[in-house]
């Protein structure tokens, strides 16, 4: 049986990577991008490395809104949550990010739940501690 999985900024470095290994495992992969016009780079960079882009699909939802993340894990079986505020400035204070990052992650963890996903792997990178490391080298 064929999975559908849910890759939550499908359009990031990692998430791209990990979209990419899925669609090569034979998964159904649905990525959520912030704005429609993502979708087409992301579908050229997977394609472009060997994914099968007939299995992928996209759902527009952002981690500052609730709509959109129903449709998203509608019919998945699992969740990546890759997702996560990443600002082009450093941000003042060094917990500015995380009211925005923990709202995301619970309206993900929310809408997998109701949709009686399986299983939720939620993802970070070094970015997480890049702020708080710059803040305190400062």
């Amino acid at each position: 049986m064929i999975e559908t999985v849910l890759v939550t900024g499908i359009s990031g470095f990692i998430a791209k990577h990990v979209a990419l290994e899925l669609l090569k495992q034979g998964h159904n992969v649905r990525g959520t991008v912030r704005s429609p016009n993502r979708a087409d780079s992301v579908r050229k960079t997977l394609a472009a490395h060997g994914g099968d882009v007939g299995r992928l699909s996209f759902v527009v939802a952002d981690l500052n809104r609730d709509e959109g993340w129903q449709d998203a894990v509608a019919g998945c079986r699992y969740v990546q949550h890759i997702a996560s505020p990443f600002p082009l400035q450093q941000p003042r204070g060094r917990e500015d990010l995380v009211p925005a990052a923990r709202q995301g992650a619970l309206r993900v963890l929310a809408a997998a739940k109701a949709a009686g996903a399986e299983r939720v792997v939620m993802t970070s990178s070094m970015v997480a501690m890049m702020y708080r490391c710059l803040l305190y080298t400062s």
